[in-house]
C-alpha cells in the first residue's frame, strides 16, 4: 500500500477529530471507497487487483499522533485495531509506517 495524497481531515460518515482520510494505491481482493477497480471501464473483473481508493486511519491524541486504527471503506461502520489483534483476518497487519520526505 502507498499514500497516493496527502492525509485530509475526515469529514462525515462519523469521522472522529482524529481521524486523517487518505487516496492509496494497493493491490488487493477488494477495492477501497472510490476504488478505481469499480468503475465501468475498469480492467478488474471481480473489484481485485491494482486501483486507488480512499481509506480512513485514527491518529491518537498523542504527541506522536501515530496511526492506531483503520478502515478498509470510509462507510465502514468499524475500524480495524492495528494493535490489538482484535480481527484475526489482519493479525499479520503489525503497524502501519508513514513516513515523510525530507
Amino acid at each position: 500500500m502507498i499514500a497516493w495524497s496527502m492525509a485530509y481531515r475526515s469529514t462525515g460518515n462519523n469521522a472522529a477529530e482524529n481521524d486523517f482520510d487518505i487516496k492509496i494505491l494497493d493491490s488487493s481482493h477488494s477495492g477501497h471507497y472510490r476504488d478505481t477497480r469499480n468503475e465501468p471501464h475498469s480492467p478488474s473483473i471481480d473489484g481485485s487487483g491494482i486501483g486507488v481508493g480512499w481509506m480512513r486511519y485514527g491518529v491518537s491524541t498523542h504527541l506522536s499522533k501515530r496511526p492506531y486504527k483503520y478502515k478498509w471503506k470510509l462507510s465502514s461502520s468499524s475500524y480495524y485495531n492495528l494493535y490489538n489483534n482484535r480481527y484475526n483476518r489482519h493479525d499479520r497487519l503489525k503497524g502501519i509506517i508513514i513516513a515523510r520526505p525530507i
